[in-house]
């Protein structure tokens, strides 16, 4: 609210630095003992207490993402895979797994961890195909009532983002969220070469589409394939486990929310405007039209 933010404001930006210059400036007339110093007390400050309640609500956050990566199977010394998708066969899920087993295949030395943020139950059996590619033993899943109830908290998953060796996010989107979502935290991305993945994506690896997928509703949908997978993890393994800045200023400078508000809005205005104007305007009818205009009165009469 704009009483909540104008007592932050007052309190770390007036208050707090006062009572800061006001301990320093006593230490000159009340010495305090070798390795102490002076300090203010505001305990028992009604008007401040919110700021402890804020600061429970950010100590309760940080609990829950760790246990949430200590569930997820996150290491420190591990590959840790991130491999985002709703339970739908046009998210290309078993073709992303099978990357993943390949590469693990032909690189067993590498300690491999895969967090699977999707749901048990949908159009695939997510089970049987971890346990048919040989990844159940390296792979944690998110907690399925939090999934189908009210889903995980986007501090959590930013986190998590955060925490991955690379997000792989192949499926043929015309907008690809969780890319742009760690793009902008500069965590580098396995796309698909078609969709929006190549728009989206400036750090990270694509996955060229050669295979259809005709089963989908009779549609044409573009899937990766599995070695290209395996090939693209290799291409990120051997890349230095650094963020990117270019990738999140790019993120942000063409996909923040603000951004895309103001371009819609741009877009209406202007749309808005040439109905206007077309309603107003009544175009001179062609000759074409004038003559066959004539016929029709001939032909009536």
């Amino acid at each position: 609210s704009n009483y909540g933010q104008a007592r932050r404001a007052f309190a770390d930006g007036t208050m707090r630095p006062l009572w800061r210059n006001a301990a320093a400036s006593l230490e000159t007339i009340v010495t305090p003992s070798t390795g102490a110093r002076l300090w203010y007390d505001d305990r028992d400050i009604a008007f401040l207490r919110e700021d402890s309640r804020d600061r429970a609500d950010i100590l309760r956050v940080q609990a829950n993402t760790i246990d949430s990566m200590i569930k997820a199977g996150f290491e420190p010394d591990a590959f840790n895979l991130m491999l985002l998708g709703a339970n739908q066969r046009r998210k290309a899920l078993e073709e992303q797994l099978h990357g993943i087993a390949t590469f693990r295949a032909n690189r067993p030395e590498v300690p491999l961890r895969l967090y699977l943020h999707t749901h048990l139950v949908g159009e695939r059996d997510i089970a049987r195909e971890l346990r048919y590619f040989g990844l159940s033993d390296i792979t944690r899943l998110p907690d399925q009532y939090l999934m189908e109830t009210e889903g995980l908290p986007e501090e959590q998953l930013a986190v998590l983002t955060n925490a991955s060796s690379v997000v792989l996010n192949c499926a043929y989107e015309c907008w690809g969220l969780a890319q742009w979502q760690a793009q902008s935290i500069g965590t580098p991305v396995i796309c698909l070469s078609e969709g929006a993945g190549p728009e989206i994506v400036h750090y990270g690896a694509e996955v060229t589409a050669d295979v259809m997928d005709y089963s989908w509703r009779g549609a044409i949908k573009y899937v990766p394939h599995p070695l290209g997978v395996a090939r693209a993890l290799e291409t990120i393994y051997e890349q230095p486990r650094e963020k990117s800045v270019a990738a999140r200023q790019h993120a942000i400078a063409n996909y923040d929310w603000g951004v895309v508000a103001s371009k819609w809005f741009s877009l209406i205005e202007t749309l808005l405007n040439e109905r206007e104007s077309h309603s107003l305007y009544i175009p001179t009818p062609s000759e074409f039209l004038k003559e066959r205009g004539k016929r029709l009165v001939e032909i009536a009469a």
